[in-house]
């Protein structure tokens, strides 16, 4: 009877440590997983928004010292997603540039309210990127520290000694369902740890922070200038065609 007794308090000792170790690893495992949605999310805004942006900026520049000259001025240390073909394509450029309302009295005003309005989209999205990824910075050091309280609070070498000192009469097993002879404990560690989240800067790229248009204003402009004098013709006649075209 005295047995059956300890047996029962045994097993109702290790139903309570299992709810709570698989109630807490369910917690983290579902803030990952939303995590990792927010990266993915982020990826796409970079891709699909400031990607796009650039390939803009590109294409209205078109020579590669103005697109760098632009880029050091943005403060971007490479050229993302640069391709020559993109940049020198007219039919990408005709589509990068529907719907960009071209105001102006003369080609190089139209030109330059281009180059203006382009540069304020890669700035929103830039910005609104900055904030979103910032965001999902502060949630992977939650998680982090989360992880660091879970593997403290439930170290399983430690779970593992306390219930054989509870079943030491008979075969001990894990809380988790595993064996627990000499080994086998290093290897359910192994298998059922939280590993730390990397870097964000390894998952999703970090930005530079754009100057603001107005700050920039003069700079932009004497750069679109420059690039208007060595465009061909047919960007000039683009230039005179209806936004919606």
């Amino acid at each position: 009877m005295t047995q059956d007794i300890a047996q029962a308090l045994a097993y109702q000792v290790k139903q309570e440590i299992a709810q709570q170790y698989f109630g807490f690893r369910k917690v983290i495992e579902r803030d990952r997983q939303r995590l990792e949605d927010w990266i993915r999310r982020l990826n796409r805004d970079y891709e699909e928004k400031v990607g796009r942006d650039l390939a803009r900026m590109y294409t209205l520049l078109q020579r590669p010292e103005l697109i760098d000259r632009f880029l050091a001025l943005a403060g971007f240390e490479d050229r993302p997603f640069y391709d020559p073909y993109v940049a020198g394509s007219p039919t990408i450029r005709r589509r990068l540039l529907r719907r960009i309302h071209r105001h102006g009295w003369t080609d190089r005003g139209r030109f330059w309210h281009l180059v203006e309005e382009s540069y304020r989209r890669l700035f929103r999205d830039v910005y609104a990127y900055h904030d979103d990824w910032e965001a999902a910075r502060e949630e992977a050091a939650v998680i982090n520290e989360e992880i660091r309280k879970f593997t403290e609070k439930f170290a399983l070498d430690e779970i593992v000694a306390f219930i054989q000192e509870l079943d030491r009469r008979t075969e001990a097993v894990s809380v988790l369902g595993g064996e627990t002879a000499a080994g086998s404990v290093e290897a359910l560690q192994e298998k059922m740890a939280l590993a730390p989240l990397p870097p964000l800067e390894e998952r999703a790229p970090r930005l530079p922070y754009l100057p603001a248009p107005d700050r920039i204003r003069d700079d932009l402009k004497a750069l679109a200038y420059e690039a208007f004098a060595a465009q061909e013709p047919g960007f000039r006649r683009l230039l005179r065609e209806d936004e919606e075209a």
